[in-house]
């Protein structure tokens, strides 16, 4: 009964060791197509995760990448009307009230300035070119910075003495 425990032949889904290590070597030559009925063997023995990552690099497909989902590419970039008609005389952009905060900044408003509302007041900003393509709202920071200070001088606590 100890022998036969200790000579158990041991297998994963069905495979025995050997054919295993057979189909180890296997997969190193996964991109070439010479040993596809070994790939699906092997393929099948993986987890469908594993399985699903490895079909989709086999086909070239990039792996994936987390990003923020944008504006749809066939929409184009978002400028507001008033702004569209004036892009092209900058004289008239020139010191420019603007509400429209969702906007994005063309390259033809680059070198002047503008006045971007930020709910209360209007805050100036000279359009650079390294503003091209964000939003007007960007540089209009709606909230302000709560600056903490540090007691620096001596206090005195308690009244008169």
């Amino acid at each position: 009964m100890i022998n036969l425990l200790k000579f158990k032949i041991k297998t994963r889904r069905g495979k025995t060791l050997e054919t295993l290590f057979r189909l180890s070597s296997a997969s190193i030559l996964f991109s070439s197509s010479l040993c596809t009925s070994s790939v699906a063997d092997y393929l099948s023995l993986r987890p469908r995760r594993r399985r699903r990552r490895l079909r989709r690099r086999s086909q070239g497909a990039p792996e994936p990448k987390a990003k923020r989902m944008g504006r749809s590419l066939w929409k184009g970039i978002f400028v507001d009307a008033f702004l569209s008609k004036i892009k092209d005389r900058k004289d008239l952009l020139s010191n420019k009230k603007i509400w429209s905060r969702r906007s994005s900044i063309l390259p033809e408003f680059v070198n002047t300035t503008v006045r971007i509302y930020n709910g209360k007041n209007f805050v100036r900003s000279k359009i650079t070119e390294d503003k091209v393509g964000h939003k007007f709202g960007e540089f209009a920071l709606t909230r302000k910075r709560k600056i903490h200070r540090t007691n620096t001088g001596s206090s005195k606590k308690g009244g008169k003495k």
